[in-house]
């Protein structure tokens, strides 16, 4: 008879506890950041964006191109994942369901490098000699013709 009330205890205790679990109110984004050959992608930034209220975090990818949102509020999101020399990916409409893993793993293309270079000229004119170590200056003939006030020799 003990053991009866005992498997019978147990059995009460797994099922509330399963019904605990299923009922936490939360839910999570896990997936994989990889390249066109399967390669994973890490040091990747990947945000999560909560559609509903805004709300954004981020994260970035291990070593193995692996990320995780943890306890998040179940709800509709955009994922955004930005790595250097690959095409950014937003992926729109990701559902996160009440305790349950959304697996949304993601390939990056391969992207171009763009660098942007910005030169600002000033008003003074100078010009710079990268050809080689002389000094100079630009002249005009009237700076050339007039008289320096030097006494000139005879």
């Amino acid at each position: 008879m003990r053991t009866f009330k005992f498997a019978a205890a147990m059995l009460v205790f797994l099922v509330c506890t399963t019904l605990v679990d299923a009922q936490t109110g939360t839910s999570s984004i896990n997936g994989t950041i990889t390249d066109r050959q399967k390669r994973p992608i890490g040091g990747a930034t990947v945000t999560l964006n909560n559609s509903g209220t805004n709300a954004s975090r981020s994260v970035q990818s291990s070593g193995n191109g692996t990320y995780i949102f943890d306890l998040i509020i179940p709800g509709d999101y955009q994922v955004v994942v930005e790595a250097p020399g690959f095409n950014k990916n937003v992926t729109d409409n990701v559902q996160a369901l009440i305790g349950k893993t959304t697996e949304l793993s993601v390939q990056l293309e391969v992207g171009s490098v763009s660098v942007t270079v910005e030169v600002r000229a000033s008003d003074q004119g100078a010009q710079i000699n990268t050809q080689d170590a002389s000094l100079g200056n630009v002249l005009e003939s009237n700076q050339i013709t007039q008289p320096t006030g030097r006494p000139q020799p005879d």
